[in-house]
């Protein structure tokens, strides 16, 4: 190698170290805008939020039926399958914790939320954070609020109604199309009963077709469902359903 090739490649790497160290600050600035969340976990905006696409996505609900108490054992699990549920959306999907109401005049009130879905291990970008980090952030502020929260919402004073269908069909009007339910889908207003030999609703049902549902199933000591009740209610969601119990 001659001299001045030599010359040129040493002036080469000055530039490109150079290059490395004006830019390093740029690329700290830029991940920190880009990770800058909100206190309910959401994007805060602005332009390189903007840029990487990084905004609020759909809605999704986390339905606790109150109208009976719901026991310990299956707060428990209905909470850990409902970590499964939201770990299946993207991030900054927006979750919300409802009750459903009193009476099937009432509408559903917010427990708590909404909140973002946070990054998690296997949705962070490698360039913006670790992957350890991402999962502890997850699970030590995200989950832990949503877990908290569902817990005071199982403890709810029970209701004299459980309008499950008419709250999911308000639901779906405001253009909520994912759910999970903490049930035993015991419906119990005046357009479908399921207790005794109360005929089940037959072209006036509330519109809940089209809904993805995942229910936690909360099986009542003493009380006995209808024969066919998943089909009851998968024939109101047109199948869009997936079912959890205690003993899965």
């Amino acid at each position: 190698m001659t001299a001045r090739n030599k010359r040129i490649l040493a002036i080469i790497g000055i530039i490109g170290c150079v290059i490395c160290f004006i830019s390093f600050p740029f690329i700290v600035y830029v991940a920190g805008q880009v990770r800058e969340m909100q206190e309910d976990f959401c994007p805060k905006g602005g332009y390189w939020q903007d840029y990487f696409g990084i905004t609020k996505g759909k809605s999704s609900v986390v339905l606790v039926d109150t109208s009976n108490a719901i026991p310990a054992k299956d707060g428990e699990m209905a909470s850990f399958w409902a970590e499964k549920w939201i770990r299946e959306f993207p991030p900054f999907q927006q979750i919300s914790i409802r009750d459903l109401p009193k009476t099937a005049k009432d509408q559903s009130q917010f427990r708590a939320g909404p909140w973002c879905v946070s990054w998690s291990r296997g949705t962070a970008p490698s360039w913006l954070t670790g992957g350890l980090v991402a999962e502890r952030d997850f699970r030590k502020k995200f989950l832990a609020t949503v877990q908290a929260e569902f817990q005071k919402a199982v403890n709810l004073p029970e209701a004299d109604e459980s309008p499950i269908l008419e709250t999911l069909a308000a639901l779906k009007k405001d253009g909520i199309n994912s759910v999970f339910l903490v049930s035993d889908m015991l419906q119990h207003t005046d357009i479908e009963k399921h207790y005794g030999n109360i005929p089940l609703c037959d072209g006036n049902c509330p519109d809940v077709k089209g809904m993805t549902v995942n229910v936690y199933y909360i099986q009542r000591e003493g009380v006995k469902p209808p024969a066919n009740h998943r089909q009851i209610w998968e024939r109101h969601f047109g199948g869009k359903i997936k079912w959890h119990t205690a003993a899965e």
